[in-house]
């Protein structure tokens, strides 16, 4: 599954709100809350609503101002498991 939306605005505005995990509510509808340090290997907690659940993600690539990739799963990871990424030009 895959998405893509042109934001009119410079790359380091989005980059800035990416970065702003209490913000994420605001815009994302799917996100309740984010927790945790983004930083490439570390590890967020993410409250999905649709799932009405928690799940833990891992950051595993984190390139400034340029991309943005978690990997994570709720409960055992064949069950539902996915990789979510934001790539900015």
């Amino acid at each position: 599954y895959h998405t893509s939306i042109e934001i009119n605005a410079p790359v380091e505005k989005v980059w800035e709100e990416l970065m702003n995990i209490e913000s994420y509510p605001a815009w994302n509808p799917l996100v309740k809350k984010i927790q945790g340090d983004l930083k490439q290997g570390n590890e967020i907690q993410i409250h999905i609503i649709p799932l009405k659940s928690n799940f833990k993600a891992k950051l595993t690539v984190f390139q400034s101002q340029k991309e943005m990739t978690w990997l994570g799963a709720v409960g055992a990871k064949w069950i539902v498991c996915g990789e979510h990424y934001y790539r900015l030009e």
